[in-house]
């Protein structure tokens, strides 16, 4: 029997309330970059991220007992293997890399690519059906990223670039099969991204104390920038933004990550003194012009 599928309309409760929880994570997630760059200078990119994924793994084996979470049924440990795979050790990896040679506030709207990729995986195996305007507005926004990126690289691509982009489609796999997980697997979105680190944590806290450095780090601030790299963006912020992605739709929450940019500009000011130069400015309110264009538009969705 063919599957019932409805279609997001822009303003219902619903899509609102999703809105607001993809905004929150954009928010927690702007600060990945920056925490990124500033943990890579006293720890190596590889610790990094197998040190953050294995901090989130033991709170989210917390989080399960506490709640008293049922084991996931067989046929979805693929799926959260996946997400484990692209989302704890594939993207943070990559973006670790990139963060060893570009600014964060750079690297902040370069990822901006991320949607078109979401978009892209939500249409392949998200059964999602995206409209012609969507598509077309999903590319749109990733020609402007692709524009500043190569006017700040003196149109040259840059090792950390080629990271950015990697880890944008790494990122977007593993973000469409949490979101599957999340609309159609019965699964809270805290408990996605939970299983899927207890999924991964043996390998997570083995890697940690291979590469563990010889000694901690002499700086508060990068040992709290490591704490935030575990505890929002790799715990936290996929509880809104899974939930958000369950209530409005893969395509359409993945758009959001366009706004990040601003954030991200933002919080590399403040925390790290980075220039915020004119150009970012404009291409930021561009794709932002863009995703609220986005937002507009239907996605026919499966229930």
């Amino acid at each position: 029997m063919a599957s019932e599928t409805t279609t997001i309309q822009d303003g219902t409760g619903q899509q609102a309330a999703a809105i607001v929880l993809g905004l929150i994570a954009v928010v927690i997630f702007a600060g990945t970059l920056p925490a990124t760059r500033h943990a890579v200078t006293e720890l190596s990119p590889a610790f990094v991220t197998l040190g953050r994924a294995a901090l989130a793994g033991l709170m989210a084996i917390a989080a399960l007992a506490i709640t008293r979470s049922p084991l996931p049924p067989r046929r979805d440990l693929l799926r959260f293997a996946g997400v484990a795979a692209c989302l704890t050790l594939g993207f943070p990896f990559l973006l670790g890399l990139a963060m060893l040679t570009v600014p964060s506030a750079h690297g902040g709207v370069v990822i901006a690519i991320m949607p078109v990729a979401v978009t892209a995986c939500a249409a392949l195996f998200g059964n999602e059906k995206p409209g012609p305007r969507f598509w077309a507005l999903s590319v749109l926004g990733a020609a402007i990223v692709l524009v500043y990126t190569a006017s700040h690289a003196g149109w040259s691509v840059r090792t950390g670039d080629i990271f950015l982009v990697l880890g944008s489609i790494v990122a977007a796999i593993g973000y469409t099969l949490s979101g599957r997980l999340a609309r159609g697997g019965g699964y809270a979105g805290w408990q996605v991204i939970s299983w899927a680190l207890v999924l991964a944590l043996p390998f997570h806290l083995v890697g940690t104390v291979a590469v563990a450095p010889a000694e901690p780090p002499q700086s508060i601030s990068v040992m709290a920038a490591f704490a935030y790299l575990g505890v929002f963006s790799m715990f936290l912020g996929f509880f809104f933004f899974n939930q958000a992605m369950a209530r409005g739709g893969i395509a359409k929450i993945g758009q959001l990550q366009l706004i990040q940019p601003f954030f991200t500009l933002a919080i590399a000011a403040v925390l790290l003194g980075e220039a915020i130069q004119l150009d970012s400015i404009v291409f930021a309110i561009l794709v932002v012009v863009v995703v609220a264009a986005a937002q507009r538009q239907q996605v026919i969705t499966p229930t």
